[in-house]
Formats: C-alpha cells, structure tokens, sequence
C-alpha cells in the first residue's frame, strides 16, 4: 500500500469514527421544551422521537383543549426540529 493510499484509509477510518461517535450520542440525547403558561413539557430523543409529555394537572385543568392541542403541537415540532439541528 503506497502513502497516498494509506492516508486515504486513515481518514476514511477517522470520519467513520467520528460519524459512530455522533449517532450513539445523538441516539442518547434527550431535549426537553417547556409547554407555554406552566403546563408542563415535553421529551423528545436525539432522533426527534417523542419519549414522554408531562402535564401539570393544577395548571392544565384551567387551559382548553383546543389551547392544549396547540401549546403540544408548537412543543413537539419545536424539539424535533432542535433534533434535527
């Protein structure tokens, strides 16, 4: 194997790596976004999958359904899309 070919094999090796290295961190990340007016929040993980929605039931029972449903959908596209960097 010559030089050229060598270092070319080295860097492949290295981005392979690196790339292996951010996917099982992102794989583990977690982010958290706050629901509007106390309500509560929402996990999603690194990929953008939601994982929990927790609600603060003293909070939640003076807020609308509709209010609700529009307070969740702005959280999760919010975290999926910091997911997604």
């Amino acid at each position: 194997m010559n030089d050229e070919t060598y270092h070319l094999v080295v860097q492949i090796e290295e981005a392979t790596a690196t790339a292996q290295r951010r996917a099982e961190e992102r794989a583990v990340a977690r982010i958290e976004v706050p629901l509007g007016s106390d309500l509560g929040s929402i996990t999603v993980g690194g990929y953008g999958q939601l994982l929990s929605v927790d609600l603060d039931p003293k909070t939640i029972r003076y807020t609308s359904e509709e209010r609700l449903a529009e307070v969740l959908k702005s959280a999760i596209n919010e975290a999926e899309g910091n997911a997604r960097g």
